[in-house]
């Protein structure tokens, strides 16, 4: 489950409860959006004039949470900037990203100073009392990652790696029977793949997408991970559909969101931004 949608108290907590590594730190135009549903019409691609006067959507959006989002060279980048260019593009508005980090996002958007929240969240990470989510984009559930000369874990004795913000900690606790003193807090999926491919961890626990990007990406691709979909947490579907989560007031942003979403599905645009940034053999 995708738990980035949460106090920095909580985290503060789940930091003290368990093992944490020191080491590991790796508008006026959005309001025309409101009153006027925006159509393809709208975007004129050949004229910079035109598309600065096109209406302003503001995305709250994370520094680091790769492929979802993240920031690169002063630019956002990841699936879900894709995704809302394109739908923007279709839909005749301009994205802007705001870098906020995570314990704000609810915060300023029930102050409306941005309108939508692109943070790797599930439907059911949703605060219904002043967001609703998207139609879901794609499904991610959760995965347990070893090396693939390891043998099955001893979960008695096992070292188990979970990734700051993902809160798994809890229901693995639950369901494994395992103690809180067997948890590795890491800081993103990189440094955590990173530790059990260094032997400091026996296993991890995280999101498949964000796991399977890093493990095949960067230094880490030639690393011989084992990476399956946990699904004996039996969790919810709105566990695992990933979706934008939007302004409870602005109903039709929502809806053109939406609408967005199903366009780039028909058209097949979703599948290649999907093929770019999440689909990989290990």
């Amino acid at each position: 489950m995708k738990k980035f949608i949460r106090t920095a108290l909580s985290s503060a907590i789940l930091c003290s409860l368990i093992a944490c590594s020191n080491s590991e730190t790796n508008s006026e135009n959005t309001s025309m959006l409101r009153e006027q549903h925006p159509t393809k019409a709208v975007m004129k691609k050949d004229s910079k004039d035109d598309k600065d006067k096109l209406p302003i959507v503001k995305v709250a959006a994370l520094e680091e949470y790769q492929p979802y989002i993240f920031l690169n060279n002063n630019q956002f980048m990841g699936l879900e900037a894709d995704i809302l260019h394109k739908i923007g593009e279709n839909k005749g508005f301009q994205v802007e990203f705001v870098l906020l980090p995570l314990e704000n996002a609810y915060t300023e958007l029930g102050k409306k100073r941005v309108d939508i929240v692109a943070m790797g969240a599930a439907q059911d990470e949703v605060n219904g009392s002043v967001a609703v989510p998207s139609e879901s984009y794609m499904h991610s559930g959760d995965c347990l990652a070893q090396m693939t000369n390891m043998s099955p874990p001893d979960w008695k004795n096992a070292q188990i790696g979970i990734i700051n913000g993902e809160n798994m900690n809890g229901e693995l606790s639950q369901h494994l029977k395992i103690e809180e003193s067997q948890f590795m807090l890491h800081a993103n999926h990189s440094v955590a793949l990173n530790a059990l491919a260094q032997g400091k961890t026996n296993v991890l626990f995280g999101d498949c997408v964000a796991l399977r990007f890093h493990a095949n990406n960067g230094e880490l691709k030639d690393k011989a991970f084992n990476i399956t979909e946990y699904t004996n947490l039996d969790l919810p579907e709105s566990a695992t559909n990933m979706v934008f989560i939007i302004s409870k007031d602005e109903p039709k942003l929502v809806q053109t969101i939406n609408e967005g979403l199903a366009e780039l599905k028909q058209s097949g645009e979703l599948d290649k931004i999907l093929q770019k940034w999440a689909t990989y053999p290990k």
